[in-house]
């Protein structure tokens, strides 16, 4: 069809190398059908481990399209689902618990990947193919009832796939809809990788999970998962983390904080205060004491005299008491002089012992 509207195309063929003669033939149909038209022909086998055949199968399968696509300059990847994949897919998804991205089915377009025959059903296609006398083969895998998929097609005889293909079409207007909502909230209360947790819990659930949905992702986020992200957010345990899809969402008192499930360790050395001004991370720093000062990162045991207070407090007590999270206390400048005594926690508070070199001190 595409050949016939004159697109300039190649031909890319799987062998998944499961259907042994079976696989061999298919190859050499399509081949010989590539060759027919004048096409480049570009082939691959599989050799995938034993588990999920049909998943590792599709990921392997669309890895070697894009590696394709690129070597040959391809602006598309035309693959032929079409109305009846549609309708399975959508009653897969439906089963498994997805959310409004599955229940809408495939898109006629996603990132590089085309899809010209997605509103024709099956019988079009094998009108379209008996007119123009053009053979076709059999993948005997698809009679296979043990597949969840080939199972689902067995039972849409029964069902009505048009209800299905408008439900598709309203789930589709919706999310549009949740996405432009969710985008909207991020724009205002997403900065510096963390979001309000009480602005969070006051969206409707709908938009809640499109929000977690644009901050990890939407492959394999489905609706159980959000269900428990939600959960952990709106409990709100000051210091808990939940860790999905290879990133942690931190509770940090009012706030959420969207981190690497591993960060890297922050590490600021210690350094002498220039009159000029120090560069210590986000913060510089500057001194114009006759009495050498430095700046380094909070370390366990660090206690000073808050200044207003009685007696010694220690540093951990006193950003527990300032809320402030754990993953930014590392970042905050700790002034110490050549003993190592603290001077200033950052510009939140002066040791009382101290207070005589506030005003030569510049911390921003």
């Amino acid at each position: 069809m595409l050949h016939e509207l004159g697109q300039k195309m190649v031909v890319a063929h799987i062998n998944h190398g499961i259907r042994g003669e079976e696989a061999d033939r298919d190859e050499a149909f399509v081949k010989a059908a590539a060759e027919k038209l004048g096409l480049p022909f570009y082939r691959t086998q599989l050799n995938l481990p034993k588990g999920n055949m049909e998943a590792q199968a599709r990921k392997a399968r669309y890895a070697y399209f894009e590696k394709l696509r690129k070597e040959t300059g391809a602006d598309a990847i035309a693959v032929a689902h079409h109305q009846g994949d549609q309708v399975e897919t959508i009653l897969m998804h439906k089963e498994r618990g997805a959310g409004l991205r599955g229940l809408r089915g495939m898109q006629y377009q996603s990132g590089y990947i085309i899809r010209p025959m997605l509103n024709l059903n099956k019988e079009d296609i094998c009108t379209y193919l008996e007119e123009k006398g053009i053979k076709f083969v059999h993948d005997s895998s698809n009679d296979d009832l043990t597949l969840k998929r080939n199972q689902i097609r067995a039972e849409i005889k029964e069902k009505n796939p048009r209800n299905i293909l408008i439900e598709a079409e309203e789930a589709s207007r919706k999310l549009k809809e949740l996405s432009a909502k969710a985008a909207a909230w991020m724009q205002q209360h997403y900065a510096d990788n963390r979001f309000e947790r009480t602005a969070f819990n006051s969206l409707d659930k709908d938009v809640k999970a499109e929000v977690l949905i644009q901050l990890l992702g939407q492959e394999d986020l489905y609706s159980r998962h959000i269900h428990l992200l939600v959960a952990h957010i709106e409990k709100g345990e000051s210091g808990k983390t939940l860790s999905f899809k290879g990133k942690s969402l931190i509770i940090e008192y009012d706030f959420i904080s969207v981190q690497p499930e591993s960060p890297e360790k922050i590490e600021l050395k210690k350094e002498l205060i220039q009159k000029s001004g120090t560069t210590w991370g986000k913060y510089t720093v500057k001194s114009v004491s006759k009495v050498k000062l430095y700046v380094r990162s909070w370390k366990a045991g660090d206690k000073f005299k808050p200044s207003g207070m009685q007696g010694t407090k220690k540093l951990q007590d006193f950003f527990v008491d300032a809320k402030v999270p754990k993953l930014e206390r590392c970042k905050i400048p700790i002034i110490v002089d050549e003993n190592d005594h603290i001077v200033a926690v950052g510009d939140m508070r002066f040791d009382e012992r101290f207070l005589e070199l506030k005003e030569q001190l510049e911390i921003k």
